[in-house]
């Protein structure tokens, strides 16, 4: 991982190029993206090993870059922050269409994760599903902040900087969207006593 401030320098620089229409720009920035996309989608499919039987990490990696590129053909990204909220929304998309595809081909008694259950992320493709929607339903300060930190990896003061804000703020914000996606996802939950 490069150290902090290089990845948004780099990523500055590389929308600049795109802005000014040289088209190495897009393919850096997409190369970023993809990095990214490749370890989210590798998390998400390591253990469903019913969905690996279509779904190899390429193939989610080559769906959700097809679905970037469209996107950065439609729109030039004017800041970093622009870009970061356009690539989170198209990964969140292509994951939530992967998980809901699944969910119909094998019915979601056959798609429970092998992942033990101490674990903090989804179970199912469905809990997936939901945890993306749920992404996208927050406040946008707070999804901002989680897709930034969590969806791109950005340190909080990486983040901080990027939106003009004291890393203070991003913790608050960052604490806030943990703990409304957790309210929101446990809500239906029965009480245990």
């Amino acid at each position: 991982m490069a150290p902090p401030g290089q990845t948004t320098t780099e990523l500055q620089h590389w929308l600049d190029l795109l802005k000014s229409g040289d088209e190495q720009g897009r393919t850096r920035l997409l190369d970023r993206a993809c990095e990214r996309l490749r370890l989210l989608a590798r998390r998400m499919l390591r253990g469903y090993p019913v969905v690996r039987r279509w779904e190899q990490t390429g193939d989610v990696l080559n769906a959700a870059m097809l679905r970037l590129f469209r996107a950065l053909l439609d729109v030039k990204p004017e800041s970093l922050r622009h870009f970061f909220n356009l690539a989170a929304q198209q990964i969140r998309r292509e994951l939530i269409d992967l998980a809901r595809q699944h969910a119909r081909l094998e019915g979601q008694a056959e798609l429970k994760s092998e992942v033990p259950a101490d674990r903090d992320e989804p179970g199912t493709l469905a809990e997936w599903t939901e945890f993306h929607g749920k992404v996208e339903a927050l406040p946008n300060e707070e999804r901002e902040v989680f897709s930034l930190i969590w969806y791109e990896e950005l340190t909080q003061a990486e983040v901080a900087d990027l939106l003009k804000v004291s890393t203070r703020t991003v913790i608050r914000r960052w604490h806030n969207a943990r703990y409304l996606l957790g309210r929101s996802l446990y809500e239906h939950e029965p009480d245990a006593k």
